[in-house]
């Protein structure tokens, strides 16, 4: 009960609830900037879960690329000599536990789709082939994935085994996705010298 004046005004219980309860409008905007925020927060989330596993598939192919390039290079520090099969294929010649030299070979296939070693000068031979890095396929332009260029003594490019003092190695990896889309693709290039191949 309230008095103003001489009068005197009777509010009811309900009367004073209705007056501090939202309306239908206030209610449908609450929900509306609601909606909005949930909205905002979820494709944050996606947004985070997304990049993870983009960094995760980077950090895995540098990785590859790394132990690849690191026992590519030790071959090659050691390689007496060389065979170029391919610009995607080459032998080494390397010592071996015996004292003796072994051949190894070096290659990347479009049915492999990655970079793999195999004892032997034979890159079609499965026996104890190891792959080095995975998911190399066919550039956009129809080019491989792995490419080797070999040099002489003085940097121009080789074009006999004897004259090759230098090796190249161009690599493009491509992670994958679970649905087929590309996800994220690395690229690397190094250069060896052969320490212990004699060059004319």
């Amino acid at each position: 009960m309230e008095k103003t004046g001489s009068m005197t005004i009777t509010t009811t219980r309900a009367e004073r609830s209705a007056r501090s309860a939202f309306t239908l409008i206030e209610l449908l905007v609450a929900m509306t900037l609601g909606s909005f925020l949930l909205a905002a927060i979820l494709g944050t989330i996606l947004y985070v879960a997304k990049s993870q596993v983009q960094l995760a598939q980077y950090v895995d192919m540098d990785t590859q690329i790394r132990r690849a390039v690191d026992r590519l290079g030790n071959d090659l520090k050691v390689a007496t000599d060389i065979r170029w099969n391919s610009a995607t294929d080459i032998t080494l010649t390397i010592p071996d536990a015996s004292n003796g030299s072994s051949q190894v070979t070096y290659a990347w296939t479009n049915s492999v789709q990655g970079l793999y070693r195999v004892p032997g000068n034979d890159s079609a031979a499965t026996s104890g082939r190891q792959i080095l890095i995975k998911n190399i396929p066919l550039q956009s332009d129809g080019s491989a994935g792995v490419s080797f260029a070999r040099f002489n003594r003085e940097g121009a490019a080789a074009d006999t085994d004897l004259a090759t003092k230098r090796i190249q190695i161009s690599v493009t990896v491509q992670k994958l996705a679970a649905r087929g889309l590309t996800k994220a693709s690395s690229s690397a290039s190094c250069s060896f010298i052969l320490r212990n191949k004699v060059a004319s």
